[in-house]
Formats: C-alpha cells, structure tokens, sequence
C-alpha cells in the first residue's frame, strides 16, 4: 500500500500503538500529524519519524478539549491542505473495581476514550468527504467486546466507541 500525498491524524500517537502506527504510515510515505497531550513524547516520535525521512508534523492537543480539537483540525489543514485518514487511537485505562473508580477517573476514560472520538471525528468529517479515499479509524479493544473484571468503565468506553463507529459508519455511506 503507498499512501504517498495522504495525510494521516493519529492521535495518541506519541507512545505505544499510536507511535508504531505513525512509524507504519511513514513506511508507506503518508504524510502524519501526531497529536498527543505529552509534548516530550510527542518529540520522542517526531525523531524516529525524522530519521525515517517521513513528513511529520506534532501538535500537542488534548481531545478531550473542543477548541484543541478544532485547533489540531485546522493547523493540519493548513499545513498539508488535505486530511485523508483520521486514526482516533488516543486512549486511557485505570486497572480497579468499579466502586474504588473516582468520578475524575471516570470523567477522563470517558472523556479521553468517547469523547475525543466524537470530537475528533465531528471536525474532521468536512475535510475526510473532501477526500477521494477519506478514512476513519477508531482503535477499540476486546473490552469494547466482552467484560473484564477491573475495567468496567474502561469497557464501557470502548463498546460506546464500538457503537459510535458503526453508527457514523452508516451515516457516512454513499
């Protein structure tokens, strides 16, 4: 797959699948936007995509936060004039029962894990339908699928991410 001229948002992508799925895109000469709220891990990547000749730009953004996510919409825009592929791959965890899980706790899985997505999605939409081969991507999890003990809320994050795709899935064929 070449994906040459394309532009590629992976946010979460300063660390852990974020990072290996930006190393991939650079491997298939995309151009990539990194968004992460971590600006030293941020930099982290954009050396590795540096040294691989990749075209990289990092925002650091929290989507969690409207106005960051318009912001990272359109300093892409303005930069490479074209959004192709959206990779909504930020995520958080907190490993406990439910009834030791902080409303702070559960307010930044969700806000982090379902929240971003719809905000990240609902901005760029108007920008992936100006591309011949516009794609969403959201990272889920098996917990999107089946209950794990001590990852309730996380699980409950990932089966609303699980829904919202196939819903905007639907919304968006031709």
């Amino acid at each position: 797959m070449n994906l040459a001229g394309q532009t590629a948002l992976v946010t979460g992508g300063s660390k852990g699948i974020g990072r290996a799925i930006c190393l991939a895109l650079a491997k298939e000469k995309a151009n990539i936007i990194i968004a992460a709220r971590n600006d030293s891990e941020i930099k982290e990547t954009m050396d590795k995509l540096k040294a691989t000749g990749s075209k990289a730009l990092a925002i650091q953004a929290d989507v969690r936060n409207e106005d960051d996510v318009k912001n990272l919409i359109s300093r892409t825009i303005d930069e490479y004039g074209r959004l192709d592929i959206l990779i909504n791959n930020a995520g958080v965890a907190h490993k406990q029962r439910l009834e030791e899980t902080t409303i702070e706790e559960y307010n930044e899985t969700m806000d982090t894990n379902l929240k971003g997505v719809f905000l990240c999605t609902k901005y760029a939409i108007p920008h992936l339908k100006n591309s011949k081969n516009g794609k969403i991507i959201d990272i889920s999890s098996v917990a999107g699928l089946h209950g794990i003990p001590e990852f309730s809320v996380y699980r409950a994050s990932k089966f609303g991410v699980n829904g919202i795709t196939e819903s905007i899935a639907s919304e968006l064929e031709d």
